[in-house]
Formats: C-alpha cells, structure tokens, sequence
C-alpha cells in the first residue's frame, strides 16, 4: 500500500519526525483558508501516489491566499502521471539550507532493509546513484538489528555531515528506521529532509510504502491515521489508482499487462532482447477503458520510456474496451513513442479492427517475443534507442 504524502508525513510525525505545517485541501476556497491560516507564502502540493510531481507541474508556489486559490483552480481536476488531482497539501515555506536524502527500503533480493543516505537531496535516487554514487552511503541492516544512534551517526559522518546536524539528522534516521519496523513498511523515504537556517530538521516529503501482507495486523495504526486526517485511507491512498499495481523501474520499454505472471513474462522478454522494462504495471481483469487509458498514461509520464507494448489474454477482459482506452490515449495525447498491442480473447476481432483503423501495431496471433521484436524494430527506426 502506497500512502500519500501527506499522510506519510502524519505517520512519520507521530513516531517523532518533525513535519512543516500544513493542510489538507479539496477545494480552491479551502486552499484560499488553508493559506490564511498559515499566514504568509505557501506550498501547493498536488497529492498523487508517485514522485516526480515537481517536474511534471504538480507542486507551485504562492505568497498570498489569493494567488494559492488562483493556482489550486490550475490544479485541481488535472491528470498527473495518470492520477487526478482531488486533493492538494498546502504548507508553509521554509527557509532551507541543506537538503539530504534519506530512505530506508527493502532489498528483495538480500531480504534485508537498506539505508540510503546522502547529503545530495532532492534528486531521484536513480539519478544520485548513476551521477555521483560515492555521494550515496548504503548500509544493510540484519534483520534482527535495531539502528542505534551511535551507528546512525557513524553513516551520516561519511556523508560529510558534522556538528548539530549530524545529531539531528541521526535521530530522524533512527526514528525513521523504528517506523519500518513498526509499520511492516518496504518503503520510507524522505527526499528532502530539510535543514533551516534555525538548525531545526523537518520533512519535506515523505513516501511510504507498506508492506499489502501486513495491512490486517495494522489496523490500529490505519485507523489512527484516519482520525488524524479525518478521511479513509481508500480515498486518500494509492485507491486512487484502485486496480492498477503499477512500479516505475526506470527502463526503456513501457509495460502494461492483464496479469502479473504476463507482466513479468513480458519483462523478462524484453531483457532476452536486448533492452530494459520501464516499469511493473498489472491493470488485472474487467478493465474498462478508462482504467486501461490511465494505466498507459502512468506508463507514458515516465521521462525514459522510448516505446510501450500492452500485453493482454482476454479472459474476463473485452479486447474491444481495452482497445478503446488505447485509441484515446493515442488521439487525444498523441504519445511521441511507439505503440504495439498484444491481445487476444472475447471481442478481439473488434478491438484488431479498432486498433487497425488508428494505425496501432498489434499482433493478434503472434507470440509475446514477436511483439516485443516489432516494437524494438519501431523504437529504432524512430530513432528511440
């Protein structure tokens, strides 16, 4: 379960992390309140359950509540990322003068937590890890180990920090690591925890992950958590993009699959050719068009996808209605990347037609390594790869 920010925030504020002040909006005069009641210039953060929102336009600033209604009118009903903007986090601006980076995740692969840090916030790990890597420290923690400050410490010394801010810093990260723990977390990261010109240490965003598994044994924890925000989880939460399991991984080739087993499949293809998966994304069974158009435009926000295959059995899905959701996103976004279609099932003689008649590749009796070969073909007679 992917939450919020803001409601990652609320959880991390609870366990001794401190967090900016701020509101929870879901109309421009409750930003225009919102804003009055933090008493001077303010942050308008669109709240979806994927990062990157800084870039593609989700995050503006104001400095007055008129001007915050005037930009909250700019975002609310847009799509980011394939997620529509119900609610925005309006906070205080802070006066920062060093931003780190700080995560803790699981490692599937060693099944252990991995701490993450690095003096360089404000960046994507994939880009703090590709440009400068010795500026990241990684440490595993063993699964019975609880981080003492000692050791929290010694990190953050080899990330060149010193004096005060060292000792705040390793106290958040201590915090940060006893959440895990305590949430059944697989994801806690704060990109940027931010130091003031005061030497107090606050949050700047927070994105938390829990772990689907544990979410029966969390009970008391979710439902505090809805008390304090005054909502249901389902409505703030990765709900919004209910039905669709969708992981960004940074490669070239944009998956979307009717199934998980399929979307594996279809990444482990793509790597046998030659190339690198861009993301997991399952969309399941019964989709409509709607939720299959939304699935590829998550898929499409990704900066480094140079072409995209949907790979789909009918099964319980119509081959028709998944087509439909392709067309849309095709005529009206008019993607700059190659497109094929994998399906076969009910009402895939209409959804070919369909498909066919807007110039989409789709491959109707071929297998999975056909499809993945034609779009590669396409990729580079495009100029993608």
């Amino acid at each position: 379960m992917r939450f919020l920010e803001y409601e990652g925030k609320q959880l991390l504020a609870k366990r001794g992390i401190p967090i900016p002040r701020g509101i929870l909006a879901t109309t421009p005069i409750e930003v225009e309140a919102a804003a009055k009641e933090l008493n001077g210039p303010v942050v308008i953060k669109a709240q979806i359950p994927m990062g990157g929102r800084g870039k593609a336009g989700g995050i503006l600033f104001a400095e007055n509540s008129k001007e915050a209604r005037e930009k909250a009118q700019e975002l609310f009903g847009q799509e980011i990322k394939g997620y529509p903007v119900n609610f925005l986090l309006i906070e205080e601006q802070v006066v920062v003068t060093q931003e780190i980076f700080i995560s803790v995740v699981l490692d599937v692969i060693e099944s252990k937590q991995l701490i993450l840090l690095s003096t360089q916030g404000g960046v994507e790990i994939e880009t703090l890890a590709e440009k400068t890597p010795e500026r990241l420290v990684r440490y595993f923690l063993h699964p019975l180990e609880d981080i003492s400050g000692h050791t929290a410490r010694d990190l953050l010394r080899r990330t060149g920090l010193c004096g005060q801010n060292l000792v705040g810093v390793a106290t958040v990260l201590t915090n940060l690591v006893k959440c895990t723990a305590d949430l059944d977390l697989t994801l806690a990261e704060i990109n940027p925890l931010f130091i003031l010109g005061d030497g107090s240490i606050i949050a700047g965003d927070a994105k938390i992950e829990m772990d689907d598994g544990a979410l029966p044994r969390q009970r008391k924890h979710l439902s505090e958590l809805e008390e304090t925000t005054g909502r249901p989880i389902a409505e703030l939460g990765v709900a919004q993009g209910a039905r669709i399991a969708y992981e960004p991984l940074g490669g070239e080739i944009g998956i979307l699959a009717g199934g998980a087993g399929l979307a594996l499949a279809t990444m482990d293809i793509v790597h046998l050719n030659g190339s690198t998966p861009a993301d997991f994304l399952d969309f399941g069974g019964g989709g409509s068009a709607e939720l299959i158009a939304r699935a590829l435009r998550m898929v499409l926000s990704q900066d480094s996808v140079r072409g995209v295959l949907m790979n789909a059995y009918g099964g319980i899905n119509n081959c028709e209605v998944m087509a439909q959701g392709v067309v849309e996103v095709v005529t009206e976004d008019k993607p700059n990347v190659p497109i094929v279609v994998k399906m076969r099932g009910h009402f895939q003689e209409e959804g070919w037609a369909l498909l066919e008649k807007n110039n989409i590749p789709v491959i109707k009796g071929g297998t999975t390594d056909e499809a993945v070969e034609l779009l590669l073909t396409l990729v580079n007679k495009t100029g993608g790869l």
